[in-house]
């Protein structure tokens, strides 16, 4: 789940090249269901996400469905670049 499409797509690539099959989602809710269709074994989350949506948002709905994926293993990450923050 990563919403700047040249990131996910950067990260989808490093993964293939590996030998693993990836799935690219750039919306909370497309994540969300993907993972109620596919068990996934790891998920890729960035935390921070355009407009009102969130990492957390998807994994707190993750983790409390369900869905095939509920268990995924996660790998939290972000770009975002706020100098207010890195203080």
């Amino acid at each position: 789940l990563d919403d700047d499409n040249s990131v996910g797509a950067y990260i989808g690539e490093t993964l293939k090249a590996l030998g693993l099959q990836t799935t690219l989602t750039q919306r909370v809710d497309a994540a969300l269901l993907a993972a109620q269709q596919t068990r996934f074994d790891v998920i890729v989350v960035d935390l921070v996400l355009k407009d009102s949506e969130s990492g957390n948002q998807f994994i707190r709905s993750l983790r409390t469905s369900n869905g095939p994926s509920a268990k995924a293993h996660l790998i939290a990450v972000s770009g975002y670049n706020d100098p207010v923050r890195r203080q």
